[in-house]
């Protein structure tokens, strides 16, 4: 489900941006990977896992932090 729904919001926002863009207007999707948050905590392997899959996988090389998308999206 959770796949699904960042795949709807990806093609909403390519679809809207196409249909206003003509008008000059933008459409920006905030998208943020692999964010260090409570949800982590439940699952099997943890923050310990996700961590290290960001590690390896990210361009950072490190998890987001939430008040860094916070930020982000508070600058646009």
């Amino acid at each position: 489900m959770y796949a699904t729904s960042k795949g709807a919001i990806d093609a909403f926002t390519l679809g809207f941006a196409r249909e206003v863009g003509h008008e000059g207007i933008r459409v920006i999707g905030v998208r943020p990977g692999i964010t260090r948050t409570e949800s982590f905590d439940s699952r099997a392997g943890g923050l310990a896992e996700a961590a290290e899959i960001a590690r390896r996988h990210t361009v950072l090389g490190r998890m987001a932090e939430p008040e860094e998308i916070a930020q982000l999206v508070l600058w646009l």
